[in-house]
Order: structure tokens, then C-alpha cells, then sequence
């Protein structure tokens, strides 16, 4: 259990601030629900209830009316079709309250008697509500509801009688009395509801009750509020099923399935709080309010949420589910509160009740006030135009009945939703549900005369059209791009870029940019890729590399990493056939020029470049170039041998003349007529030294070698010197 006791003095504050700061601006809200009609009842109003009397889909009204005057009082229930007019009047006597069911029955308590009216205000039962004729009821609280799960509704009539005690009946929707409650004291039962906890499909009731103190003066009762009482849980048969205590009267109850669990919670309000419990008893938190409690009313504020509490009391309180604050509307004391979602947006608002009617919106800013009203005892909600807007009924100290039209409200309200749900799809690109909301919001703006808002609207349409025709052909593009219609994606490119352009989208500019730019250089890229195969496959080096280089750089731009690199390879192959052609072409040359060494240079770089493509093609030519090189070799090993051949031969032919002069030069005594004609020609030196000798040469010199005529080499040499 939380319990929140700073937080009313600080949104007490806030809460001041915020109404201030909240109060609708003349011709901005204030003008959004007009009084659709009025009736005087003559008394004052205690309550109010918009209900369909006659089964023709539109709600009708049922209300009632208490005159106080010196002599006594008196008191009717009243009727009223959807246009105001009285249908039919029930003289109540002494009443003291009436509640009116949802099929439209209707229980009054009026003093000794209570009664059952059924839509048309007629009597369907009447049942004294005192155990003597002698008895005085001095207050008296009354509730109907289907109890017993028969689809019939029944009645709960509580009744003080002073010092003598209280009961509580509950009767049957023919009358006949179901369960009696005595309540011992001065403990008397104050607010009454029902809900079905625990799922058997009948209402066990709830019970609020009030202490009074005996006034020894005047002999009667009077209610104190702050005495201790308590509150209590009762099943159909009247057995108690659990209670709990409070310091201060329970001046208000609600039952509401705020956890949305299936199985409703207990709502309960006093002096200075809100209590919620489980279905069984079980308190879960009890919340800090200024003042008592009035009115309770559940509501969902988030759309996938909770449900949230509505407290009326010195102000006017939203409680979520787990018991914290949502926010609180500084309203003045209110005493009936009622939650409803005329735009039907999800964003419900709050009517209150107090010295003069409020509107409040969910984020609690004020969006319409009545004043001059008096005390409002009673508010509700129904549609009585039958026209799906919510019409708010009002009744109130000054014995007016209103009835206030909220459809103007609910059109601009409508129209905001749709409005901002236009401007959700549009930030969410869905163009064509912008359209659709932006097109339902300038509906409502106009049925509300709205024509700004109209136009805001319209100007959004407008866009949004823009960025729809513009997503349309931006997606036709797409389509033709994708499927290689590249003519078609440019042109349909263009006119998307025509309609962003009109709303400055520079970011689908770019992408359009992109798409164009794409589909003018895959084709192009996709062209020259051809080119380069067809030209690669025959074997014209120099252009397939050329459409290659092309391709290459179309499928950079376009980040085709996989074509760019098949680009490249085709580019390789081609310098690497190039380099095997300049190669084998210069080797042929050297071949020509019988230049082996230069022809086998060039052939081993041929051959390298051979072995990187691999192309059993080009083996042929090279073994052509390489048998030619080689025979080259061959030519020139039999050269060079053969020179060197001859060159033997010659010597070894020059050695054996050599030789064969040598051994005639022998054979003939060549060597003493050399010796002797050595000696004729050497001088005689006196004194031992050496000497000339002109004397005859010894036989057997060189006379003895024979010249070409037969004579002696040494005559010869004789003859000529």
C-alpha cells in the first residue's frame, strides 16, 4: 500500500499554477460545447441520468427535483425526451434521492415509501420503507442494479431511522425483499454500489455509511462526518463478506476493474483520502486528497494502459492504477465527476461539478466552463443526438436541468486526433495513411468551422500528396531499375524528382541521384563488359583491354566490387597476351638476325608470360620461335666446329710438312752443309779469339741438300753470293 502524503501540497501549488495558466482563450475552446437546451424543475437537482427511455437509439433524461420550503418538502422525478420535453412526471412526496438504471428503471426513495418506475415513469412496485407507522425516516439512500444476474433490475433501499437504528433492503425487481441489513446505532448507510467480485455473474454490494449525532435540542439527527464508521461488502443474501474501518464517513464508492485482470477493484473515498482493494479486501493503496471525497469515476488514459481513478473532491484528482499521481485539477470543491472521451481519441476528458462546470482535457488544461450555475450535485454523459458525439447533462442548485452539446468540441477533438495521427504516418513516410487522416481531419475542422486548422490540414495533405506521387514513381523506378529497364527507371526517376523537388527533400533527391546515375552506367558498364568479353574471346588484346578499362570504371562508381574485379582480370590477361605477343614478336626478329642470345632472352620473358595465362593456343608459336632459335644454335655450333675443323686440319697438315722438311732436311745432311757454310761465313779473330775463316767449307754442308734444278741448296747459296 503507497501512501501519498506530501503530494497534494505540492500539486496543490502546481495545480494552481496550471489552472491559471489553462484557462481557455476567448474563441479557442470555449466555444466547443453549446447549450443545446434548459429546463427549470422548480426544486433543487440531485441527480441527473442520460439513458434511452424509448428505444429510439437517442438518450433521454432522467432527473429529479426537491423543493424545501417552511412548511415541508417536496419532490418529483422527471422525464425528459432528447429535445427536452417532459414526458412524464412522478410526485415523489418526501423524496429524499432517485437513482436511474442503465435500461433506463428508475428507484426513488421518498421518505416511508420507495418505488420502482420503469422507463415510461410508470409504477412498477411501491414498499413502505419503516417498520412502524410511527417511525421517522430521517435520510435515505437508494441504487438499483441487476443483483441477481435474472436480467431484471433490483432494488437497495437504505434507510435511517434515527436512534432507532438503519436497514438495508434488497428487493427484487417485483419488489419482494431479498435480504434485510440492520445497522445498530447511529451508523447509517450513505453511498451504495454493486459489482460482481468474485465472477458468479451476481453483484455483491458495496457500502458506504455516515455517524450521526442525536441534537438533544431539536430531536433529531445530525450527520458528523468525522466520527469513525465503516465500510462494508455485502453478497445478495446480505451476509458479510469483509468490511474495513475508517476514521471519517465513506462518502463515495466505485467499482472498476483498474488492473484489468478481470476481476474489478474496490474503490472507496472519505475525509482526506482514496482507497483501492482487491476483490476480496485487500487494500492495495490508499492515495492523499484535499477534502472529502465526493464522486469516483474510472477512465483509461494510455491506450494500452490501465485503467485510472478519478477522485472529486477539494479538487479534482487522477490517480493510475498503482495508486501514483497523474495529475491533479485545482477545480474547487467538486461533487460529481464523470470521465468521458468525446473525441474519441483515447484522450478522454474530465466534466466536473462544482460551483460552475469544467471541462478539462487528459493532460488536465481547461477547455470549457459554465458559470452561473450554482452548485452542480449531478453530471453525466450520453448521446442524445443519436449522432456518435457526446451531449454532457447537468443538474444544479438553481433547479435548472442543462444539457450542453459537445459536438463541436468532439469534431475539433476528432480533428486534432486525425491530425496528429497524420502527422505521425507522415514522420513515419506512410504518405498515403497521412492522406487519409489529413483528409478525415479537414472534414471535422470544417464541420467545426475550424478553417485554419482546415488548411493547416490541407497543406499537409498537399505534401503528403507530393511525397505519395513522388514515392509511387520513385518506386516504379525502382522496379524497372531492378529488373534491368534502365530507360524506364530514369524516366520514372524524373518525375519523382519533380515532386520532391516541390517539398525540398533533399535526401529522395539524393537517392533518386543515385538511381539515375546507377541505371545510366550499368548499362553503359554492362555494354563495355560485353565488348571486352567478345573482343577477349577473339583475341583482340588491345580492345578487349580497352572495354575492360571502361567496364572497370563504371563498376568502381557503381561499388560493383565482384564486376570490377572481373574487369580487372580481363585487363591483366590482356597486358599478360600483349607481353607474350611484344615478347614472341621481338625473339622472331632476333631469329632473323640469327641473334640467339637476344632471340633466347626474349623467349624465356615470352614464356614467363605463357605460364601465367596458361593458353595452350599460343604453344605452337612459341615452340615455333623456340625450334627456330634452336636451329640458329645449331647452324652456328656447325659454324664454329667447322671453323675449328679446319683449322686443325690445317695445322696438323702444316705440322706434317713441317715435319716431312725436317726429316728430308735430315735425311740429305742438311744440317752439316748448314754447320759448314755457318763456319765459311764466321770471322777469324787472332789471339784465340774468334776468327774469320775465308777458307773452303768443308765437304757435306749444304751442298749436299738439293734445290728444284737438282743442285745443292749450298751450290745455290755458292752462286748467288
Amino acid at each position: 500500500m503507497r501512501i501519498w502524503v506530501l503530494y497534494p501540497l505540492l500539486t496543490l501549488f502546481l495545480a494552481s499554477l496550471a489552472s491559471a495558466a489553462s484557462a481557455p482563450t476567448p474563441g479557442s475552446s470555449q466555444d466547443s460545447f453549446t447549450l443545446l437546451w434548459t429546463s427549470d424543475v422548480d426544486g433543487e437537482v440531485l441527480s441527473v441520468k442520460a439513458v434511452d427511455l424509448n428505444g429510439d437509439g437517442k438518450d433521454d433524461v432522467v432527473t429529479n427535483s426537491l423543493y424545501v420550503a417552511s412548511y415541508g418538502r417536496s419532490g418529483t422525478v422527471l422525464g425528459f425526451d432528447n429535445r427536452g420535453q417532459l414526458i412524464w412526471k412522478y410526485l415523489a412526496g418526501l423524496l429524499e434521492n432517485s437513482y436511474t438504471t442503465d435500461k433506463g428503471f428508475t428507484v426513488v426513495g421518498a421518505g416511508p415509501y420507495a418505488s420502482m418506475l420503469n422507463p415510461s415513469g410508470q409504477e412498477v412496485w411501491k414498499r413502505s420503507t419503516r417498520t412502524s407507522q410511527m417511525q421517522t425516516i430521517e435520510s435515505q439512500e437508494v441504487y438499483a442494479a441487476d443483483l441477481t444476474g435474472d436480467g431484471k433490475d433490483d432494488a437497495v433501499i437504505g434507510s435511517n431511522l434515527g436512534g432507532k437504528g438503519s436497514f438495508l433492503v434488497i428487493r427484487d425487481s417485483s419488489g419482494e425483499e431479498l435480504a434485510s441489513i440492520l445497522y445498530k446505532g447511529l451508523e447509517s448507510p450513505y453511498v451504495i454500489d454493486s459489482a460482481d467480485l468474485n465472477g458468479d455473474k451476481k453483484q455483491e454490494l458495496l457500502v458506504g455509511s455516515l455517524k450521526y449525532t442525536p441534537n438533544t435540542i431539536s430531536g433529531s439527527n445530525t450527520p458528523a462526518y468525522g466520527r469513525p464508521t465503516t465500510f462494508m461488502v455485502y453478497d445478495v443474501s446480505g451476509s458479510l463478506l469483509w468490511s474495513d474501518g475508517y476514521e471519517g464517513a465513506v462518502t463515495a464508492v466505485e467499482a472498476c476493474d483498474i488492473d484489468l485482470d478481470g476481476f474489478p477493484e474496490v474503490i472507496a473515498g472519505s475525509q482526506g483520502k482514496a482507497v483501492a482493494y482487491t476483490s476480496k479486501g485487500k487494500r492495495l493503496w490508499e492515495y492523499q486528497v484535499d477534502g472529502q471525497v465526493n464522486s469516483l469515476d474510472c477512465i483509461r488514459f494510455e491506450a494500452n494502459g490501465s485503467l485510472d481513478v478519478i477522485a472529486g473532491a477539494g479538487r479534482t484528482y487522477v490517480i493510475k492504477a498503482n495508486g501514483e499521481p497523474r495529475w491533479a485539477y485545482s477545480s474547487g470543491t467538486a461533487y460529481s465527476v464523470k470521465a468521458f472521451d468525446f473525441g474519441g481519441d483515447g484522450s478522454p476528458e474530465l466534466v466536473i461539478g462544482t460551483s460552475s462546470l469544467k471541462v478539462v482535457d487528459s493532460k488536465g488544461q481547461l477547455v470549457f466552463r459554465m458559470d452561473g450555475t450554482g452548485n452542480i450535485n449531478s453530471v453525466d454523459v450520453g448521446d442524445l443526438k443519436g449522432d456518435g458525439y457526446g451531449q454532457i447533462v447537468f443538474g444544479s442548485k438553481d433547479h435548472k436541468v442543462r444539457v450542453l452539446d459537445g459536438s463541436k468540441y468532439a469534431q475539433v477533438a476528432s480533428a486534432d486526433n486525425f491530425y496528429l495521427l497524420a502527422d505521425k504516418a507522415y514522420k513515419n513516410n506512410d504518405y498515403n495513411l497521412t492522406v487519409f487522416y489529413g483528409n478525415k481531419a479537414q472534414e471535422y475542422y470544417d464541420m467545426a468551422g475550424r478553417d485554419t486548422d482546415k488548411i493547416k490540414a490541407k497543406n499537409m495533405v498537399d505534401k503528403a500528396s507530393r511525397y505519395s506521387d513522388g514515392d509511387k514513381y520513385y518506386n516504379i523506378s525502382q522496379y524497372y531499375f531492378d529488373r534491368g529497364q534502365y530507360a524506364e527507371a530514369i524516366t520514372f526517376a524524373d518525375r519523382a524528382v519533380d515532386e520532391y523537388k516541390r517539398v525540398n527533400d533533399m535526401r529522395k533527391l539524393d537517392a533518386l541521384s543515385e538511381i539515375k546515375k546507377n541505371a545510366d552506367l550499368i548499362p553503359k558498364a554492362g555494354s563495355n563488359m560485353e565488348a571486352a568479353r567478345k573482343a577477349f574471346s577473339e583475341r583482340d588484346w588491345a580492345k578487349a583491354a580497352e572495354y575492360a578499362a571502361l567496364a572497370r570504371s563504371s563498376y568502381n562508381l557503381l561499388r560493383n566490387s565482384t564486376m570490377e574485379v572481373e574487369a580487372a582480370q580481363i585487363i591483366n590477361k590482356c597486358r599478360a597476351y600483349g607481353e607474350f605477343a611484344r615478347e614472341i614478336n621481338e625473339s622472331q626478329n632476333y631469329v632473323l638476325l640469327n641473334n640467339y642470345g637476344n632471340a633466347t632472352y626474349h623467349l624465356e620473358l615470352a614464356h614467363g608470360a605463357y605460364l601465367k595465362l596458361n593458353d595452350t593456343v599460343l604453344l605452337p608459336q612459341y615452340e615455333g620461335v623456340y625450334e627456330s632459335a634452336q636451329a640458329i644454335k645449331q647452324n652456328s655450333d656447325v659454324i664454329v666446329y667447322g671453323s675449328i675443323g679446319v683449322i686443325l686440319l690445317i695445322f696438323l697438315l702444316a705440322s706434317a710438312a713441317i715435319v716431312l722438311v725436317l726429316v728430308y732436311f735430315v735425311q740429305k745432311g742438311g744440317f752439316q752443309a748448314l754447320a759448314r757454310l755457318l763456319e765459311d761465313k764466321s770471322p777469324s779473330y787472332g789471339g784465340g779469339g774468334l776468327r774469320k775463316d775465308n777458307g773452303p767449307s768443308k765437304p757435306g754442308g749444304l751442298r749436299n741438300l738439293r734445290g728444284r734444278t737438282g743442285e745443292s741448296i749450298g751450290d745455290s747459296y755458292v752462286k748467288r753470293y
